[in-house]
């Protein structure tokens, strides 16, 4: 089973509930439409331009390496880079960063910002084998799981783990950041990557405040 942190203290799975689903009437872009419909329509490019979505962005992408704890200079993917923002946050700290998206609009900005950027997606990510160091991932995995039942969640879910595994060298380490819907979703991602051959550990900050809550998977590669 993962291991739960809510801020410094941790619970464990028979515990309180680690943190409340929103408020009812506040939903995620996820959970009425998919990622693809969501960026076609151009809601993407609104949200992507948006100055105080940008700066929270920014703040999650710092969070993320501290919890990632690998020092540059090292090759890091990032995985959903969308327009490239957390890549150049990444690069400007010292990184060696490649990334991908689905979205090809997202990706030629993330080449025109200088982010060396490819199409591709969760589950199949573009990059060979053991192509790096540590990988991170920012406001992306919900889109997995959003909406399917749990069984059918957890296969999207385990899919994605598999090709980090794959893309990713020995002993490395990876940090996800992602909004789940609530405390189940954000287990079944666990134990999914958990699966496919990583320790796990889920970094909740802020958990008593759906508006400023933060959910990180933190995750070491076990296997060769």
């Amino acid at each position: 089973m993962p291991k739960f942190n809510r801020g410094a203290a941790s619970r464990p799975r028979q515990g309180p509930v680690l943190f409340r689903s929103k408020a009812a009437g506040s939903r995620r872009p996820e959970d009425s439409s998919s990622a693809e419909d969501f960026y076609e329509s151009g809601c993407g490019d609104a949200h992507r331009d948006k100055n105080a979505i940008r700066n929270i962005q920014g703040k999650i992408t710092l969070r993320a390496l501290e919890l990632l704890a690998v020092a540059p200079p090292a090759k890091l993917l990032d995985a959903g880079c969308g327009s490239g923002f957390s890549s150049l946050v990444a690069k400007e700290v010292g990184f060696e960063v490649s990334g991908f998206d689905m979205d090809k609009k997202m990706v030629a900005a993330a080449k025109k910002s200088g982010v060396d950027a490819k199409i591709g997606n969760l589950a199949d990510i573009p990059f060979e084998a053991k192509s790096f160091d540590a990988a991170i991932s920012i406001s992306a995995l919900q889109w997995l799981g959003a909406g399917k039942p749990p069984k059918a969640a957890f296969d999207e879910y385990f899919k994605a783990a598999k090709e980090f595994a794959r893309v990713l060298k020995p002993a490395s380490r990876a940090v996800i950041q992602f909004y789940p819907k609530d405390e189940d979703e954000a287990f079944c991602a666990g134990k999914a990557f958990r699966k496919a051959g990583f320790a796990v550990r889920l970094q909740i900050d802020s958990a008593d405040n759906p508006k400023r809550r933060k959910t990180y998977l933190v995750l070491a590669l076990q296997i060769a």
